[in-house]
């Protein structure tokens, strides 16, 4: 019987995974590898050199030939005369034979899905930039530095959670590695907050589930909790190894706000009929204007078009406003250094931007801290709010999580932790109760706190309903005329003020041709056809999609970013249960979204 793992090269901040099927043990896999590393420190020195020179050319070919993605390529997919049901190399070039061996599990990622599971027993990583050696993403030796005659593997342990550390006793001090980045913040940061007045507050912890704005929020917290399930784990693996400078971090981060905002310029949905997948490769695609194809990345991947930088988030911006918020990706929140470093840093951002007053939000990715500056200089802000929540990090400092004695079994459990979170005050009840929507909320409380952000600083860029009229025509006119307007008038239209805002936000257009106009317990929805002018009642799936082979759904997949940089979120789908949409023959996009663009 073959005991399965993976060994893994990480060069450039993007981890090349290999599948490995037999003898995955350290004393069967773990040993050949670390046998290949020399000792000698100049041998190590050219056999590193050697390494980084062979993955700096896979590198080279990745972003060349596989992740630029030219319009000749999109042209190849859509070829009507291939038959979709024949592999790839029917109808395009197999680029990632040119790449590496059969043996590589996917295609190379900034965020790999490679730790242990059911049937990956074993995983081993060789950190190439950080030269770090890494068993089961949670022992970390130093990579010139890895114990011989097996100490390695007597080194190896469980920590009390059932996840793997080094044992300190067995394995010397000078071999242990610390993949944790963050540095200690300048005191001229610390100092300037020290300067300011500041005041401590609580964010809103819920969400007025009864308002006629509900199904917004539903919507959004829905969204969340498969976003959070699917990227929980690779979090505690990773998060602490990142800077917030780093492809991944701004990434993340960039996410979390579309997500949160609900802002239709920068999140929307697309059903799956309406979208191609390609084998092996790390985007889809649809019909756009004219049966063109257009180019959607996968989150996270770095598929782009030639000249188009890859990902969604802002490029050598280190704090920036989205949604009338200023923005500053820190890191470890939870500490009260980096917290007040970066609310120093924000304020003064936010002052050299000429504000009298303002919005902030700090994200770790991990937590999140709101702040609003005053008139008068004074500073409100929040302590540390859970956004993610992760028990353990396992990049952790190995005497952080020592090891477990006579521990012999990996635990899956892990326990749910809210240590240095400020969740806000108790929650009041709805009425009616409705258990669903309130275990959406408690998931993440900073989840909800940015929903209250967001949608509040969209409000107060908003000019307030002074009398009866939306500009030169009374408000009810305004709402007979909004339902026959196109996407983008519609969309518009909601920036021109408060009231129109609201309306747009209770008859909420996020899905091709559909309109969510309510929202009721149990996750029970009402849905407007604006092609048939029908309103149905439809639950929605708060798990997965459901497999009863009588009943068919359509799933809906969120598209976020904006100006012509975009990204797919794949495997965050939501479904409506007895929802579906036919597959459209002639354009198969929403009306605002032409050519890779929001139109």
């Amino acid at each position: 019987m073959g005991t399965r793992g993976f060994y893994i090269y990480r060069y450039k901040g993007r981890y090349y995974v290999y599948y490995n099927h037999w003898d995955s043990y350290p004393e069967g896999l773990g040993s050949w590898i670390v046998s290949d590393i020399p000792t000698d420190p100049d041998q190590y020195k050219a056999w590193l050199n050697k390494m980084r020179a062979t993955y700096a050319e896979f590198d080279k070919i990745l972003e060349e030939q596989i992740l630029r993605v030219s319009d000749a390529d999109l042209k190849a997919c859509a070829d009507p005369h291939r038959n979709p049901d024949l592999d790839e190399r029917q109808y395009r070039p197999p680029k990632r034979d040119v790449l590496i061996n059969e043996k590589l599990e996917h295609l190379p990622s900034v965020l790999p899905d490679a730790y242990n599971d059911l049937f990956i027993e074993w995983v081993y990583t060789i950190d190439l930039d950080r030269e770090v050696f890494s068993v089961d993403n949670g022992a970390h030796f130093h990579l010139d530095k890895i114990p011989r005659n097996d100490v390695w593997i007597k080194a190896v342990a469980m920590d009390a959670s059932g996840l793997r550390t080094l044992d300190t006793e067995v394995a010397p001090k000078d071999c242990v590695a610390h993949p944790v980045l963050a540095a200690l913040p300048g005191l001229s940061l610390l100092d300037a907050y020290q300067s300011l007045t500041t005041k401590p507050i609580r964010a809103k912890a819920s969400l007025d589930l009864n308002s006629g704005t509900a199904h917004s929020y539903m919507i959004r917290l829905s969204l969340w909790r498969r976003f959070s399930n699917k990227y929980a784990q690779q979090l505690s693996v990773f998060l602490y190894g990142w800077e917030p400078q780093e492809f991944v971090f701004r990434e993340f981060v960039y996410a979390v706000l579309c997500l949160a905002s609900g802002d239709p310029d920068t999140v929307h949905y697309m059903s799956s009929e309406s979208l191609q997948a390609v084998p092996g490769e790390g985007y889809r695609w649809f019909e756009g204007k004219n049966g063109k194809p257009v180019l959607l990345p996968v989150f996270m991947e770095g598929c782009h078009h030639p000249g188009i930088e890859p990902g969604i988030s802002p490029i050598d911006a280190p704090l920036y406003w989205f949604g009338g918020v200023i923005i500053c990706p820190t890191v470890q929140l939870n500490s009260d250094r980096h917290r007040n470093a970066a609310i120093a840093k924000a304020v003064a951002f936010g002052k050299e931007s000429g504000r009298k007053w303002f919005d902030a939000l700090l994200v770790s990715i991990e937590h999140v801290v709101l702040l609003r500056l005053l008139p008068g200089d004074v500073v409100e802000h929040t302590d540390a709010i859970s956004l993610f929540s992760i028990p353990v990090h396992t990049s952790m400092y190995a005497d952080h999580r020592p090891a477990a004695k006579h521990s012999s079994s990996r635990s899956s459990k892990s326990s749910r932790s809210s240590s240095g979170d400020s969740p806000g005050p108790n929650k009041p009840e709805q009425d009616p109760v409705d258990p669903i929507a309130e275990a959406l909320q408690m998931i993440s409380p900073g989840f909800v706190a940015l929903i209250h952000l967001f949608d509040g600083a969209a409000y107060s860029q908003l000019k307030p309903l002074t009398g009866a009229k939306e500009g030169i025509f009374p408000t009810e006119i305004m709402h007979m005329i909004l339902p026959y307007t196109d996407d983008e008038t519609y969309r518009e239209c909601a920036k021109a003020s408060r009231g129109l805002r609201h309306f747009c936000q209770r008859n909420l257009r996020i899905f091709e041709d559909y309109t969510i106009l309510s929202y009721k317990p149990q996750m029970k929805f009402a849905i407007l056809n604006r092609k048939t002018d029908v309103v149905e009642h439809f639950h929605m799936c708060v798990t997965s999609q459901p497999y009863q082979r009588e009943e068919k759904v359509t799933s809906w997949c969120p598209v976020i970013g904006a100006n012509g940089r975009l990204g797919f979120l794949n495997d965050v789908e939501i479904y409506f249960t007895g929802l579906v949409v036919q597959p459209r023959h002639n354009r198969q996009v929403p009306h605002r979204m032409v050519d890779n663009t929001w139109q």
